[in-house]
């Protein structure tokens, strides 16, 4: 016999609600906030109202009672005018149905109104000049007060009256019986008109989420943010022009790198196949054999050498891409790199020089790697004779870096894409990328026949990443 256990499947995930729903339900909550707080101050007062009209008409009845009795003591004339004739008249009046008792000092029962006793036994009232509540079997419900009548011949008196309060008991729980279905009614209601009025509150957002939807990249578009939309909206609009721009470059630069790729890889490739066909044609001596050897692993070293750009350039399009920032002395750096390109200065026969003085927060090695594509650059369109320099400073919150060299210098139409990957090689590509990196900027200024100044300006101090740094 064999038994299995079947895991119990986890309940699933309800869906988010709407936010027309959620105003529609702050709208009902604050709603039956506000108004139960008022219906209930409202009831509270209507029910103190009431009960101090009983009380008052006891009060009033049981002082007209008191004055008899101080004025004529217990002369039963004016006490059963005053219990009995009483009674009588309220009794026909079901809103003031009034019954009194008068007892002596020593508790005994001088004269009640009839059905008095049925009420409520004098054992039932509180004590002078207290009044209570009482229910009847038969379930109706009467407001009990005792009083001290003055101390006559005979001594002092205590006076009981009796007053039916259940039309006002009844009129209270109707009250309250209203009050709750106003409020549930009030806010039922309150609920539909929030969503309503959230629904249209919340159609321009629609609309700007319907033209999101129409919009396509890479086709000449109106920008969102031109658009008129609420206050509340713009700022979105303008971050979604900000993200569609960032992904439109760099789904530019992507076919501009792919296009690259395959043409730089395209010449090497052809060459290692020719050489590889044309050896492999017929038996060749051990010479030729490593004379193409040696040209494929110069070719190979080639095709190593523009992946390892290329994904260094497609690795800096990452926002997440971290620098190893450190505290530098950037004349330091300088001179490391002028260090050495020495022997390849001297065998061009151009001078290099370098000054300033300037300390910033950055990664050393692209710091480095920068400044070397840089002076690469440099000396390879600097005719022998020609000058390179390279100086730092420091200009507020900036650190500005500028090489200069009298070299052929770059005509005016080709200024715009001296940064790009296919322009004069991948290493002006890799220097914007390592500036863009930190947050900074470079300028290009070049007179065709004198030479080029390049600058770049980088912070002082730029907020440090928090993932890996990529390097190739």
């Amino acid at each position: 016999m064999c038994s299995s256990s079947v895991r119990p499947e986890a309940p699933a995930r309800k869906g988010p609600s709407s936010i027309s729903f959620r105003v529609g339900l702050l709208c009902a909550v604050a709603t039956a906030t506000l108004f139960s707080a008022a219906l209930g101050l409202l009831t509270l007062h209507f029910e103190e109202t009431l009960e101090d009209a009983s009380q008052n008409f006891l009060t009033v009845k049981l002082d007209e009672l008191a004055a008899t009795i101080d004025a004529h003591g217990d002369d039963p004339r004016f006490l059963v005018h005053e219990v009995h004739l009483e009674a009588d008249v309220y009794r026909n009046n079901p809103s003031h149905v009034f019954y009194s008792r008068v007892l002596d000092d020593r508790d005994t029962v001088l004269i009640e109104a009839p059905g008095m006793a049925a009420i409520a036994a004098r054992e039932l009232f509180p004590r002078p000049a207290g009044t209570r509540r009482h229910a009847t079997p038969d379930g109706r419900s009467w407001l009990l007060a005792t009083r001290l009548a003055p101390a006559g011949a005979a001594g002092p008196r205590v006076l009981q009256g009796a007053i039916d309060v259940t039309d006002g008991v009844r009129l209270a729980n109707t009250h309250r019986r209203d009050a709750l279905l106003a409020l549930a009614s009030l806010t039922l209601l309150a609920g539909a008109l929030g969503v309503l009025v959230a629904r249209h509150a919340l159609r321009p957002l629609r609309e700007v989420v319907e033209a999101m939807e129409r919009l396509e990249l890479g086709k000449t578009q109106p920008r969102l943010g031109s658009w008129p939309w609420p206050r509340e909206l713009q700022a979105m609009a303008r971050a979604f022009d900000t993200m569609r721009d960032r992904i439109d470059g760099s789904f530019a630069r992507l076919s501009e790198l792919s296009t690259d790729l395959a043409h730089e890889l395209r010449t090497p490739l052809t060459n290692l196949v020719g050489e590889a066909e044309v050896v492999l044609s017929r038996d060749r001596s051990s010479q030729e054999y490593r004379r193409v050897l040696e040209s494929s692993l110069e070719e190979l070293g080639r095709l190593r050498r523009m992946i390892n750009e290329m994904l260094f350039l497609a690795r800096a399009e990452q926002p997440q891409s971290h620098l190893a920032r450190a505290s530098l002395d950037a004349r330091h750096e300088i001179d490391l790199v002028a260090q050495f390109f020495h022997p390849l200065v001297e065998e061009h026969e151009v001078s290099l020089t370098t000054s300033g003085a300037a300390k910033l927060d950055a990664d050393p090695l692209l710091l480095r790697r920068a400044v070397t594509n840089l002076l690469a650059n440099a000396l390879a369109h600097t005719p022998p004779g020609g000058h390179i320099t390279v100086s730092v400073e420091t200009r507020g919150d900036e650190v500005v870096l500028r090489i200069d060299d009298t070299g052929e210098g770059i005509p005016p139409e080709r200024l715009e894409a001296l940064f790009t990957a296919r322009n004069r090689g991948r290493g002006l590509a890799i220097v914007k990328s390592i500036i863009s990196l930190h947050q900074g900027s470079l300028s290009v200024e070049s007179v065709p026949g004198q030479g080029t100044h390049i600058s770049l300006k980088l912070p002082v101090h730029a907020p440090r990443a928090t993932v890996r740094r990529t390097t190739s």
